[in-house]
């Protein structure tokens, strides 16, 4: 039997976002395409694929992505490839993230997520009696820099150093020793450092974080607009519909920015109840891997969990001006159908999984 309170809960975040993206998008949606429902149309669209690939998915044995471990990653790599060439990868904001095809665009790094974690799952399930750890950490770490490096050219660093962290939460998973993890963060600082300062924008939204005020008409104004959106929630929110933020005053409030504008319509509670569906979600993603028939289960189950808290984590902090702005995406509620599709196949991976527990607490 698979879990149910997993599939419930995934699917209350879902019927949130859509309300959410429909509520925060419909003015936005009217000034830029005369069309207030442009944006609810797609992510519903989106939503229904995706729940149609999640029962397909939750019907399948697990243990078939192994076989295809390789094979998803290499696709994963030619996609991520392929967004970056002229003509094919879309270029909006100065960065190349999107391939059009045709009326559809897809995002590879959200499927880069994923095909990362089932290789790594794969390697470390069938590396699981060997000697020379080292070694597969090494190895796991140059499967991730790959990726790592072909995202940071989109660029997208937050994604890249989200790459990183799942990576190393799966190792840590895998029983790793934790020598491993101090030494490649030494290391890994003066280089992240580097790519960090490389690019003023980066310094700008750095400075930005500790002092918004200093320019809030460009470099803070975005941090600014998200804070007076959350303060002005109070305890239950000014009601469905009813922001100020997200009338030109938050850029594009559908997307990585939607949570701030959840709190100012939805308060305070409203904010608590989404922030508890997702720890309610990790919590039985985390039973899930515990409860796994084998090794590999243990592993893609933690994996794909990680996705999801690692970014609903980012995100929300981003949001509440606890870290630099990033572009990362608010899982199942932000706005995107590449994002909302892949996300709901990990759901599908964690029920298939959980279908073959005999007894789940």
């Amino acid at each position: 039997m698979i879990d149910y309170p997993l599939l419930y809960v995934a699917l209350l975040l879902s019927l949130i976002g859509v309300v959410m993206i429909f509520s925060a998008s419909y003015y936005y949606a009217y000034y830029q395409f005369n069309d207030s429902y442009y944006f609810l149309k797609k992510q519903l669209i989106g939503l229904l694929l995706g729940i149609i690939v999640m029962y397909i998915t939750s019907q399948l044995d697990y243990r078939i992505f192994k076989k295809l471990s390789i094979l998803l990653y290499v696709i994963g790599t030619i996609s991520l490839i392929l967004v970056l060439i002229p003509g094919i990868g879309k270029l909006v904001n100065n960065a190349r993230r999107w391939i059009d095809i045709g009326p559809v665009q897809f995002q590879p790094s959200e499927l880069a997520k994923y095909a990362l974690v089932i290789l790594l799952a794969s390697y470390l399930d069938n590396t699981a009696e060997s000697k020379s750890k080292f070694k597969i950490f090494v190895i796991s770490i140059l499967l991730s820099g790959v990726y790592f490096a072909l995202i940071y050219k989109e660029p997208n660093m937050s994604t890249s150093i989200l790459i990183l962290g799942i990576t190393m939460l799966m190792l840590f998973a895998a029983g790793l020793n934790i020598s491993y993890f101090v030494t490649i963060g030494v290391l890994s600082l003066p280089v992240l450092y580097y790519l960090t300062i490389k690019e003023e924008y980066r310094v700008e939204r750095i400075q930005a974080l500790f002092n918004p005020w200093a320019d809030p008409t460009d470099k803070g104004y975005q941090i600014i607009q998200s804070l007076y959106a959350i303060g002005s929630g109070g305890l239950f929110g000014m009601g469905l519909g009813q922001s100020r933020q997200k009338l030109l005053y938050i850029p594009e409030p559908h997307t990585d920015f939607i949570f701030s504008i959840l709190c100012e319509e939805l308060g305070f509670v409203g904010a608590v109840f989404v922030i508890v569906l997702f720890i309610l979600f990790i919590w039985r993603g985390i039973v899930i891997a515990l409860h796994a028939r084998d090794r590999f289960g243990t592993l893609l189950a933690f994996g794909v969990t990680s996705i999801i808290a690692t970014q609903a984590i980012l995100n929300i902090a981003v949001v509440t001006a606890s870290v630099p702005a990033t572009g990362v995406p608010l899982p199942f509620i932000t706005y995107g159908g590449s994002s909302i599709l892949f996300h709901m196949f990990g759901v599908g991976v964690l029920l298939s999984i959980s279908r073959r527990i005999k007894v789940l607490k």
